[in-house]
């Protein structure tokens, strides 16, 4: 405290370590009461319908922005595939699908060299593409079963046989 009696100290409110530690009262930086991160994985855990017809959805434009993307060569739809890959990523991750995330950020990190044109790389597009619909289909969730080992090999033979 200052000694000095023109200077007034105000204690505001800390409105975000209420929402990280929950309460303002928190005498642990960081901490996160139990109760709430509970909470959070029922929401998740709850939500899980949710996101098999999130993923389903954001599925059918991937595939369809890549079926535009070959037709027309609009780096609109270019952008469009990337979004959605990413958007699968992201989706499979906070749902803890371990291998759909992993494709995800695969075909994402393609599709910054992506090139239309070649043959090679619409092959890998869509080696991709089958992978990520076998796992939602099969509702592979790890990515370090047998299953997600071969679709991972499925994938890395593609893009070993075709990267020129």
């Amino acid at each position: 405290m200052s000694d000095d009696p023109h200077i007034k100290i105000i204690h505001r409110k800390n409105r975000l370590k209420e929402k990280v530690s929950g309460s303002a009262d928190a005498q642990e930086e960081g901490f996160i009461e139990p109760e709430l991160i509970a909470n959070a994985q029922a929401v998740i855990d709850e939500s899980g319908d949710l996101y098999k017809k999130e993923l389903a959805e954001t599925l059918h434009k991937l595939i369809s922005s890549w079926t535009e993307l070959k037709q027309t060569l609009d780096n609109k739809y270019r952008r469009e595939l990337n979004r959605y890959a990413n958007h699968i990523q992201d989706i499979a991750g906070t749902y803890q699908y371990d291998i759909m995330a992993y494709f995800g950020r695969s075909l994402c990190e393609f599709c910054d060299k992506l090139d239309v044109d070649k043959l090679a790389h619409q092959t890998i597009v869509q080696a991709h593409i089958d992978v990520i619909t076998i796992a939602f289909q099969k509702d592979l969730k790890r990515d370090d079963t047998p299953q997600a080992q071969d679709l991972k090999d499925m994938v890395s033979r593609a893009i070993n046989k075709h990267v020129t």
